[in-house]
């Protein structure tokens, strides 16, 4: 830590004396600090190995041998640095100052200033300027070392940390962007940006990971707390990836290749959906007719037709009505070896054509199956990813929230 002080020195020597009547009423002298006997006060915590003060200006001798000495310093400071709770942090730096020279019981220092309720405060100067980035806490101060008999004088800065930098640069990005990635699910699979969406927003909170690690102190001690969400929010944003493949996959299954479980059919088609405010899927269309073999047609030579008619008045058939009941063909069975042979192969058509259009039916319903299931687990991980993308954050802001400075400072 780098602090610019006023080092304010008051201490009495009876040889610097005099009787101001016998010198001409002179009240003060203004003497230079190499005649003067000075005390060797530095700081003890120094950073780069200048221990005394930056400019030795001339020091106040009052009659009686009062001595006051206010030279300017530019002290270089270990400070350790907790990052657990970065940018929420608050640090404690103090200023530890004593002689080189003597002891104890030969000097001994003590703070001045003015008072405060945890001892003496620093005293800031009538044009001192809050930083932009840390907030002046606790300045009090106080001696150090053995009871009774003090080494040297403390002085305890207790400085936090402004967020809004932070605040307005990375974490509502980054929370917009989790609000963007978990919309994902919201998006219907048919429309082909599930998968680009998902690895946009996980690209881009993959920079502001970048981006974070030159502003955050360098240490393996500690794991940030903006550290720490990220790398939550990250870990979710992955999940999502692999959640919206998982959906993807279930959404373009065919009953040619996979088959619905039972199981399955039951939780997310039946049980799922009115939990997630969906429909449930309505039971599945009973198997394909086969048509008889007695209306199979025989061998013929000539070429096939079909007889056709105008289409009745009203709305159209859906595909499953052509088909023939299984109560139909055994009486159709009996009047088929009376047909002309040319109504029996329209027949037999007719009948192909009616199983290829209830296949056909099957295999759609099957299909909207497989897709009502994709939406339900598409729902399902909406839901789920809100929940923890919640949770992290709520868990962070408590976190930060709950870490305040002390109320009394501490050496």
């Amino acid at each position: 830590m780098t602090t610019k002080v006023y080092l304010n020195l008051s201490w009495r020597d009876p040889r610097l004396s005099w009787d101001p009547r016998d010198h001409g009423g002179a009240a003060a002298l203004r003497l230079p600090a190499d005649n003067i006997w000075l005390p060797d006060v530095g700081l003890d915590n120094n950073n780069d190995g200048e221990f005394g003060v930056s400019l030795g200006v001339r020091a106040i001798v009052s009659p009686d041998g009062a001595v006051s000495w206010r030279p300017p310093a530019l002290f270089r400071s270990r400070c350790p640095i907790r990052v657990s709770h970065f940018p929420f942090d608050w640090q404690n730096c103090s200023l530890n100052f004593r002689s080189g020279s003597y002891g104890p019981a030969e000097l001994r220092l003590r703070p001045g200033g003015p008072g405060g309720p945890w001892g003496a405060q620093v005293a800031l100067p009538p044009d001192f300027q809050e930083n932009g980035q840390w907030t002046l806490v606790h300045r009090s101060g106080g001696t150090w070392g053995p009871p009774g008999s003090p080494v040297g004088v403390s002085f305890h800065l207790v400085l936090q940390r402004k967020p809004l930098f932070y605040l307005a640069t990375v974490l509502v990005p980054c929370v917009l962007i989790t609000l963007l990635a978990v919309g994902v699910f919201h998006l219907p699979p048919d429309a082909g940006e599930k998968m680009s969406l998902s690895l946009f927003a996980l690209l881009t909170l993959t920079v502001f990971l970048l981006l974070l690690a030159d502003k955050v102190p360098a240490t393996s001690l500690q794991v940030p707390l903006i550290g720490r969400y990220l790398t939550g929010t990250l870990v979710l944003l992955t999940l999502v990836v692999a959640l919206s493949v998982g959906v993807l996959n279930l959404h373009h299954r065919s009953p040619g290749t996979h088959g619905m479980p039972t199981w399955a059919r039951q939780v997310f088609l039946q049980r799922l959906p009115p939990l997630l405010g969906l429909r449930p899927c309505p039971a599945p269309c009973p198997a394909p007719f086969s048509p008889s073999p007695v209306l199979a047609p025989p061998p013929r030579a000539s070429d096939a037709y079909f007889l056709r008619r105008p289409s009745p008045p009203g709305p159209a058939p859906k595909p499953a009505e052509f088909a023939p009941t299984p109560e139909f063909a055994p009486k159709f069975a009996e009047f088929a070896p009376k047909l002309a042979p040319e109504l029996r192969e329209a027949a037999a058509a007719a009948a192909a054509i009616a199983g290829s259009l209830r296949e056909r039916e099957r295999r759609r319903q099957a299909q909207d199956e497989w897709r009502v299931l994709a939406m339900a687990v598409d729902r399902l991980c909406l839901w789920a990813l809100l929940v923890l993308t919640g949770g992290c954050a709520l868990g962070t802001g408590l976190d930060a929230a709950l870490h305040r400075p002390p109320d009394t400072p501490f050496p």
